[in-house]
C-alpha cells in the first residue's frame, strides 16, 4: 500500500519516501522510547522514523493515513512528533482520513480502486506479487484508472490466484504489523 499511495503523491511532484521494513535491529532501537506493553507497531513505526530523521538531517513530513476504526493510529503520529521534538527534530504530520480520500481530487476512486488491488495482490506469491505490482505502479504513472483498467487488473490477479494452490485456510486476527511481519510472526 505504500507504494501505491508513494505512486500517487509523486504525481504531484511530491519527493517521497517510503520507511524500512521493521527488522529485529529496528525493535531493538525503538525499545528505548517504550516504556511498558506498547504494540510492535508503535515501537517499529517510531523507530524507523526517528531513525532515518536521526540520519541524514533533512526536514520530513510523516505522511500516516488514519481511518474512522483505529484510534491507534491517530495516536501514533503524534507521539512520534514528540519523540522527534525531544531529539531536538521538527517533524511535520499529516494524518488524514483514508476514507476522505474518495472525495479527493488527487485520489479519488483511481485510489480507492488501487488499494482493492493491493488487497488481491497480497493473496499471492512473492514472484507473481511483485510482477502484479511493478505492472501497476508504472501504470499509476501513465494510465488512467478508469473502470476497465481496474477490471483488466483484476482478472489479470485473479489468474494468478487460481494458478496458486494451498492447503488449507488460515484465519489470523491480530495486530497488522504483527500478522503481516515475518521477523515477528515466524514466518
Amino acid at each position: 500500500y505504500s507504494h501505491i499511495l508513494k505512486a500517487f503523491m509523486e504525481r504531484k511532484n511530491k519527493n517521497v519516501s517510503i520507511l524500512d521494513e521493521v527488522s529485529i535491529d529496528t525493535i531493538e532501537y525503538g525499545k528505548k522510547f517504550s516504556r511498558s506493553k506498547e504494540y510492535f507497531s508503535l515501537i517499529g513505526l517510531t523507530a524507523e522514523v526517528i531513525s532515518r530523521i536521526e540520519k541524514d538531517g533533512k526536514n520530513y513530513t510523516l505522511y500516516l493515513p488514519t481511518n474512522e476504526g483505529s484510534e491507534t493510529f491517530g495516536q501514533y503520529g503524534n507521539f512520534i512528533v514528540q519523540k522527534a521534538s525531544e531529539i531536538g527534530r521538527d517533524l511535520k504530520l499529516k494524518a488524514p482520513f483514508i476514507e476522505d480520500y474518495l472525495g479527493n481530487e488527487d485520489f479519488g476512486l483511481e485510489f480507492y480502486k488501487l488499494i482493492i488491488l493491493g488487497d488481491l495482490i497480497n493473496l499471492l506469491d512473492e514472484d507473481s506479487k511483485n510482477a502484479q505490482l511493478s505492472k501497476i505502479l508504472l501504470d499509476i504513472s501513465e494510465k488512467s484508472i478508469d473502470d476497465n483498467y481496474f477490471k483488466e487488473r483484476v482478472k489479470s490477479i485473479l489468474e494468478d490466484i487460481k494458478k496458486m494452490s494451498y492447503k488449507k485456510k488460515l484465519l489470523i486476527v491480530g495486530e497488522p504489523l504483527v500478522v503481516y511481519k515475518d521477523y515477528l510472526n515466524n514466518n
